[in-house]
């Protein structure tokens, strides 16, 4: 989950199940965007896709049971933080009333 305006570092590579260039942004996008390709229930992927006019979620996932699911990526630290909850609620509540499935990836515990 990112603003739609951020201009940090972007690592771009092709992934099979990507419907586009794969573009993420940390470490745990870059793992989750691998998982998904490797997973055989995924029949593809998106990343970044935007929402509201700010603010973008970072996988939006089609399974072979022709269902979607939403995964924000968030690092276990930030979980606390006020500003990435309102965002998390802000992507949660627009994917639930367009009836998509939802969840939170996070990094192991340290």
């Amino acid at each position: 989950m990112q603003s739609i305006d951020y201009h940090g570092k972007i690592t771009k590579r092709r992934l099979e199940k990507c419907k586009d260039i794969c573009r993420t942004w940390c470490d745990l996008q870059y793992r989750y965007a691998e998982i998904l390709n490797n997973t055989d229930s995924v029949i593809n992927f998106e990343t970044n896709v935007p929402i509201l006019d700010s603010l973008t979620s970072d996988f939006l996932v089609l399974f072979e049971n022709n269902t979607y699911k939403v995964y924000e990526c968030i690092e276990r630290k930030n979980l606390r933080k006020p500003s990435y909850i309102t965002k998390l609620q802000m992507s949660q509540e627009y994917w639930l009333k367009k009836g998509y499935d939802w969840g939170v990836v996070t990094n192991a515990e340290e």
